[in-house]
């Protein structure tokens, strides 16, 4: 039996990203991004080189608004702009996307359905963004994680960074 989890990170690529992406190498270990549209146009060398190096990458919209509370349109645009984005620099399209905060309802389904992306979530939530604590990222990371977990981190604080490493 394969003890597994996923390694998730939100909201990059920033300027921890690259470093990240040496820790995991490190490791051997894949991780999936969901990135913000905006950054991959700001850091398309990052994007690209966690593709090449095996990551999976996802849409997590272009500019973060909570899409609940958007209108269909906009929910649209975000999606499908930060797809073409993703898809220019890492050449292969996404398949799955995560609404940031996680607010999701049957109208970001089905437009996210629509366009062919998978809506994934998290089971075991880091508040890495709240604490910026690398010992407390990482204890909460060992403690709630159990096999199959999906867990959420934010590759945007180097606190989380250094948790991965440590």
């Amino acid at each position: 039996k394969v003890k597994c989890v996923a390694l998730t990170f939100d909201d990059g690529p920033s300027k921890h990203t690259k470093r990240l992406l040496k820790i995991l190498a490190k490791r051997k270990v894949h991780a999936t991004f969901f990135v913000n549209g905006q950054n991959v146009r700001k850091q398309r060398k990052v994007v690209r080189e966690a593709h090449r190096s095996g990551h999976q990458i996802g849409s997590h919209t272009w500019s973060h608004p909570r899409l609940t509370r958007v209108s269909k349109s906009k929910i649209r645009r975000e999606l499908t702009r930060t797809t073409r984005e993703i898809t220019r620099v890492t050449g292969e399209r996404p398949t799955i996307m995560r609404p940031p905060y996680g607010s999701q309802n049957a109208k970001v389904r089905r437009i996210a359905r629509q366009q062919k992306l998978a809506v994934v979530t998290w089971d075991v939530d880091t508040n890495d963004w709240r604490h910026r604590s690398a010992k407390r990222t990482h204890d909460i990371a060992v403690k709630r994680t159990k096999r199959g977990s999906i867990i959420l981190m934010h590759d945007t604080h180097g606190s989380t960074v250094d948790a991965v490493n440590g």
